[in-house]
């Protein structure tokens, strides 16, 4: 996660915040390591901040991977995007 988290401050130039949530959010050794590391990256952006929170987990009743799945692929049509 932290290689990808690095990549896009490298590269995102309007970044503002970034949030990442994580089950280790609940432990403050655990993020004073991870903002450490990520001090250590190049910012594209020089406002661009990074806040961590706890995971939430939500439980949606009769929410299922197939369901999901039987959705239509947004990329998969003849929109011309170009034309906006």
């Amino acid at each position: 996660m932290l290689e990808f988290v690095c990549f896009f401050l490298g590269n995102a130039q309007v970044l503002q915040i970034m949030k990442i949530q994580s089950t280790m959010s609940d432990n403050p050794a655990w993020i004073t390591e991870q903002q450490n590391l990520l001090s250590q990256c190049h910012k594209a952006s020089m406002e661009a901040k990074v806040m961590f929170e706890s995971l939430k987990v939500v439980h949606r009743k009769g929410f299922s991977i197939e369901a999901v799945s039987a959705l239509p692929d947004l990329f998969d049509s003849d929109i011309d995007i170009m034309g906006y």
